[in-house]
C-alpha cells in the first residue's frame, strides 16, 4: 500500500506564489477532496491560483506560518479541528520541506489525514476507562462497607 493512500496531499513552491493540489498520476481524488472541502467553506479551489488570496486573514496567517516552518527545513505534525459545512473534522497534517538534488529547499509538502473516526474511537475508550474507574471506586467503597 502506498504511504499516501487515503490521505490528501499538496505542495507549495518556496516562493509561495501559488499553491496547487497534487494528485497521483493515476487519480484525481486528491483534487476532488480539496475542491469539495473548500467548496463547503464557500471557496472555489482553482488549480494554479494562490490559495492565500482565497483564505480569510486569520487562516491565511496560520497557513503561511506552517508553510514557512516547513520551508525552513522542519518536519512536523499538527492535529486540528476543522469545520466543513455542518460537520467537524479532525485532521492530522504532516508537513515538511521538499529538497532538490543539491539539498536546497524548493518547496513544502502537506499530507493531511482525516482522523475523525480514530478520534471518536479514542474518545470512546477514554469514556469507558473513566466509567471503569468509577465502577472500581464504587466497588471498593461497597466492599469497604462490609468490613
Amino acid at each position: 500500500m502506498p504511504i499516501c493512500q487515503g490521505k490528501t496531499r499538496w505542495s507549495v513552491p518556496a516562493s509561495m506564489a501559488l499553491a496547487m493540489s497534487r494528485a497521483d498520476s493515476s487519480t484525481s481524488t486528491t483534487k476532488g477532496v480539496l475542491k469539495e472541502r473548500f467548496a463547503k467553506s464557500g471557496l472555489d479551489l482553482v488549480e494554479g491560483n494562490s490559495i492565500f488570496d482565497m483564505l480569510p486573514e486569520d487562516a491565511r496567517q496560520v497557513w503561511k506560518e506552517r508553510y514557512e516552518q516547513a520551508l525552513n527545513g522542519e518536519y512536523f505534525t499538527i492535529p486540528q479541528e476543522r469545520k466543513v459545512g455542518d460537520k467537524t473534522l479532525f485532521i492530522e497534517g504532516f508537513y515538511g520541506p521538499i529538497h532538490n538534488e543539491e539539498e536546497e529547499v524548493i518547496g513544502a509538502y502537506v499530507i493531511s489525514k482525516d482522523i475523525t473516526h480514530e478520534k471518536a474511537a479514542l474518545d470512546k475508550i477514554a469514556q469507558l476507562m473513566g466509567d471503569v474507574a468509577e465502577l472500581r471506586k464504587r466497588l471498593d467503597a461497597y466492599e469497604g462497607d462490609d468490613e
